[in-house]
C-alpha cells in the first residue's frame, strides 16, 4: 500500500485586536493522512449550501489554559471540506506572556483525541486579546470539544 504524503494546507493567520499583523507557520511536514475526517453530524448544523457549523455547546464555553482564557471558539467546514477553527485568546495574567506553538486538540464526546490543528499564539501583554485562526483541508466539523496543548521548547 502506497503511503501518500500530502502537504497540509494549514493557513494560520493571527490578527491582534485592532491590528493587521499576520504571521504564517510552515506546516509542510504535516502528514494529512494522520488527520482523518470526523465522521457523523451529531454536533453539526448543515445549511442549504452544504456548509457545516459545529453546534456542540462545549465550543462556546470559556476555557482556561495557563495564563490564557479561550473564548468564542468555533468550527465551520465549507461544502468542499475545508475546516476553519477560530477563537479569541486573552492573556489573563498581570504580566506579558511569551507566545508559542500550540496544538488545538479536537476530541469526541468520549474525550478521545480525534485530530489536532497546529497554530501559534504571539506574545501578549497583560489583558491583551488576539484572534486565532487555523484551517485544514479536512472535515472536522463534528468534533465535540477541544483543548490547547502548548509545545515545549
Amino acid at each position: 500500500m502506497k503511503k501518500v504524503f500530502i502537504v497540509a494546507s494549514l493557513l494560520l493567520v493571527l490578527t491582534g485586536c485592532g491590528g493587521s499583523k499576520k504571521e504564517e507557520i510552515d506546516n509542510t511536514n504535516i502528514n494529512i493522512e494522520e488527520l482523518p475526517d470526523v465522521k457523523g453530524n451529531e454536533n453539526v448544523k448543515v445549511d442549504e449550501n452544504g456548509d457545516k457549523t459545529n453546534i456542540s455547546g462545549e465550543f462556546s464555553k470559556e476555557k482556561k489554559y495557563n495564563n490564557y482564557s479561550i473564548t468564542e471558539a468555533a468550527i465551520k467546514t465549507d461544502a468542499e471540506g475545508k475546516t476553519l477553527f477560530t477563537a479569541k485568546v486573552k492573556n489573563v495574567s498581570t504580566a506579558r506572556v511569551d507566545g508559542g506553538l500550540v496544538d488545538v486538540i479536537l476530541v469526541d464526546k468520549s474525550g478521545n483525541k480525534v485530530s489536532k490543528l497546529p497554530t501559534y499564539i504571539r506574545p501578549l501583554d497583560a489583558g491583551e486579546v488576539m484572534d486565532v485562526n487555523a484551517t485544514i483541508e479536512k472535515d472536522l466539523s463534528n468534533a465535540y470539544n477541544f483543548y490547547f496543548d502548548v509545545h515545549q521548547n
